[in-house]
Order: C-alpha cells, then structure tokens, then sequence
C-alpha cells in the first residue's frame, strides 16, 4: 500500500485539480467521509467542537461541522486566526456554516480560557488546526491550544495527521495533539507510522477521494506498508504434492557458549514458518546440547570444511545468531558470503564479523537485519544521529552496498538498493525482549526458501513476526512475553494472513 510524503500528497492534489477535479469538491469529499466516521463513532448526544485553522485543512473542518449540523448532531467551531485571512474553497464552506447559524468563534490568542472552558463543555474535538502543510514547529497561538487539548480527558479526531506532527519524519514539532481517530485523505503519510507520529495518530482512517487511477503514478513513490490482504498475496502457496525439498531447505548458522539458544529460535522459527528441512550447524563445544533441544531439527559441527561439503544444498541461508565474535567467526562469514550461491539472512554476530567489503561483489541476494545499535557500528554514526535519520542513512546503505536492509525497531523499515521503504506496521512492545529478533531472523529465510523474492521475504517476515507476537500479546500482555511465545504465536499469525480473519 503505498504511502506518501506530504509534498508528494500536495503535487498529486495539484495534478488532480488540474486534471478537473475542483478543489471544493475534493475537500466537500474529505469532509463527509471524516463526518461520516465520526458518525459512525460518536451519537448526537456527544457535542462536537471543531479546532480549525484558516486554510485548507480547516476548510475540511468547516464541512465536517455543516454534515453534522445536517445530521441534528450540536457542533461549534473556532477558527484559531482572522476571518480575512480564509479563502478559496475554506471561505466558501465557512460562508455555508454561517447561513446554517452554526455557533462560530474566532480566536487570535487573547484568552486562552475560551478555549479551555470550550473544550471541557464538548465530548469531541475534531483538530483541523494545520494538517501535513507544517513547516517549523508550531507557534502561539495554536502551541498552546494544543497543550489545551492534551491536557483535557476529551476524545480528539484530527483531520489528515495530528497537529504537530511531521509528514515526513513523525517528529513532534514542539509539541502535537495526541489524538484517539486520524483520518486521512486518499494516501497514509510517513509521519502516520514513524514514531514519535505513531502513537499521537492512533487509530488510522484511510477516505478514498476517488482521484482517477491513470493518474496516480504508483512507480514513482518509494515508501510502502504492507496490508493483510497484499501479506496473504505474499504468502507462499502449499502444493497438495509437496514434499519437504519443496519447501525450502534453510541452514542456520550461529550459536556459541552461552548462547546456544539464538541459534536454536532462529532454527525453530523456520521450521514453524513453514519450512521443509532445517539444519542448524553449530560449533563443537556446543553441539551436544543443541542438538537434543529440538527433535525436528538437523545439526551439525560447523567447520569450514563441513561449509564447503554442504553449504550448495541448501535454499537459503541463516548466518550469525549467536555465533560470537572472533577471527574464525570472521573467516566464517567472509566465507559463505563469498561461497554461497542462495539468498543470505545476515544478522547478529553475522554483522559483528562482518566486513563490509566483502559485499561488493555480491553475486547473491542478500538481507541485513540489524537494530539500531548494530546498524550505527556498521556505518560508523552515533546511534542518536541514526535514530534521527532512520529512513535516509538505511536508503544510503542499500544503496551503496547493493543489499537489502532491515533496520529493526519501532517501526521496522525493509529497504532495497534502489531506496524504496516499506515501513512495518504490526508489533508491540513486548517483543523487545532477547531472542526476538533470532526468531525474526528465521522468519525470514524460511520464507526465502520458500521461494519469496529476499526483498519481499524481510517485507512479509517483519509483518508475520509482528502480527505474531501481536497475537502472543492477547493472551500473555506485553510484560510477560518471551521469544518462545512468538514461535508459538506463528501458527494463527499465518492462518490469519492465509483466510484474512
């Protein structure tokens, strides 16, 4: 599903404007739709305030108030700015509320106790204050409205994106409303899904404006997230004549004293994925005692030369999850980055060994999945600089290594060497626990070895990996949940994806 930047969002309106589309009947669309869930939402009986602002997101406003004035629904607006400065299509809504005798207030900051006492005599605020068209961080008078709303128990929609947040980025700018109901127009922004921006959205409303298809130039845009119905398309299909060599045969590759156990999650996460063989190779010292954790799997001594007897029969790869750190740690990954021919999961200890060179001369497909911390040692940057960059320093990684990236985190971001983003949306909190991302590691080869492109393997595993523990999270809460419970979760993660429900 594609998503937009707001500058991208403001040329797509201009061409469909310009194709024939007036703006008023783009904003007399946006409006209803947005009244028509908060119809859906809220009974007459709740009283309805309307924060507007003079230009175009406050125009959405002023035919949100007319709708549900018609529909017998007590609605008031204030208009934070002069009258004089409203136009165009805004001006001609607020005209149509004025002949309706909607209660209309205008405020330019003289009184902030108007607002206050405004806002607790209401039991909804619906925010079209600024919109995506925010450039800077707010300013008097609309700063301290919107400290105003947040401090008031009040459920708050906002039209388009919460004032206050970034399209782009999802930074707060100084401060931002907090709202329960977003509701956007015709395209989710970037903003909606980066936190700080993801929690001051909420729940997400996507209104279709009815732009005509032809004009809408879906190569063009790079960032993404991925829907239930686009993962069930993703989903590889399961022959009724299958056998396990059809699907798909992973070899992990990880494990070490004292950590015997990553490699094991990332072993049994594929198997559960769907999985026809794995085998997880792991270092003598610790063999024995991997190999009686888990009946299903196949193990092995990893040595060289045991890589360069196996290292062909298999599908896909699973390299680093516990593996350790050392000069033959470091020989290992060189050498099946430089031998292998299938598709490549690095992650953990496969990116501590790494060496960076080693990936110019890629004749394979190749993810890396690294968090935070990890990412900011492999490119050298301070974490607190990576974190304020997520999406530009990943899109200049793939780009220069010719990989693809998977940057873990709050939300987790899958990029490919020609920049383009999809941004994951399911996952909770208490996935932040060890081993969480050992069994996302085997998510993803699994599905590669299935034959899922490597790219939409990190895309779909991201989901599957959240959508799971997701799942984990309904029955155990998010203090409780363990990696285990993730495995354990994946089974009706994926029946989901597969029927939908």
């Amino acid at each position: 599903m594609i998503v937009l930047e707001p500058e991208e969002m403001q040329k797509l309106d201009q061409k469909v404007i310009n194709s024939g589309f007036s703006s008023l009947l783009l904003m007399e669309s946006a409006g209803r739709q947005t009244a028509e869930i908060i119809k859906d939402n809220y009974n007459k009986e709740n009283k309805v305030l309307i924060l507007a602002g003079t230009g175009n997101n406050g125009g959405d406003g002023f035919v949100i108030a007319r709708l549900l004035d018609i529909w017998n629904y007590h609605v008031k607006i204030i208009v934070v700015g002069r009258k004089e400065k409203i136009s165009g299509s805004p001006l001609k809504n607020i005209k149509i509320c004025e002949l309706r005798d909607i209660d209309i207030n205008y405020f330019n900051g003289d009184n902030f106790d108007v607002i206050r006492n405004e806002i607790s005599n209401h039991d909804l605020i619906v925010d079209s204050l600024l919109g995506t068209g925010l450039k800077g961080n707010l300013r008097e008078p609309i700063l301290s409205i919107v400290r105003l709303i947040n401090e008031s128990i009040i459920q708050v929609l906002s039209v388009d994106i919460p004032t206050g947040i970034d399209g782009n980025s999802g930074k707060v700018l100084k401060d931002a409303v907090k709202a329960d109901i977003t509701v956007t127009m015709a395209f989710s922004k970037v903003g909606h899904y980066l936190y700080p921006g993801r929690d001051y959205t909420n729940e997400l409303y996507i209104v279709d404006l009815g732009f005509p298809e032809k004009l809408i130039e879906k190569n063009k845009y790079k960032h993404f997230v991925l829907s239930l119905k686009e993962a069930n398309k993703l989903l590889p299909t399961r022959s009724k004549t299958g056998h396990k060599g059809s699907f798909g045969k992973v070899l992990v590759i990880g494990g070490s004293l004292g950590y015997e156990g990553a490699a094991v999650l990332t072993a049994e996460s594929a198997l559960k994925s769907g999985s026809g063989l794995v085998k997880l190779m792991v270092f003598e010292e610790i063999y024995q005692a991997v190999s009686c954790k888990k009946r299903e799997l196949i193990t092995d001594i990893l040595t060289i030369d045991n890589l360069k007897k196996s290292i062909s029969d298999f599908d896909v790869i699973a390299l680093g999850p516990g593996l350790g750190r050392g000069k033959l740690q470091e020989k290992i990954v060189s050498y099946i980055i430089k031998k292998a021919r299938c598709p490549i999961v690095i992650d953990a200890d496969g990116l501590n060994n790494l060496n960076l060179t080693d990936l110019k001369d890629l004749k394979k497909d190749v993810v890396l999945t690294p968090h935070l911390g990890e990412f900011a040692r492999l490119i050298d940057q301070p974490i607190n600089e990576v974190q304020d960059n997520r999406i530009k320093s990943s899109r200049e990684f793939a780009r220069r290594y010719n990989v693809n990236l998977l940057l873990k985190g709050a939300s987790t971001l899958v990029v490919d060497a020609n920049g383009k983003v999809t941004i994951n949306t399911t996952g909770n909190s208490g996935m932040a626990t060890a081993g969480s991302g050992d069994v996302l590691t085997g998510i993803i080869a699994s599905l590669s070895g299935q034959g899922v492109d490597i790219y939409q393997s990190g895309v779909l595993g991201a989901y599957l990996h959240g959508l799971a523990g997701d799942t984990a999270k309904i029955n155990l809460g998010e203090y409780s949940l363990l990696a285990g419970d993730i495995i354990d979760s994946l089974p009706p993660a994926i029946s989901k994806i597969q029927w939908g429900c």
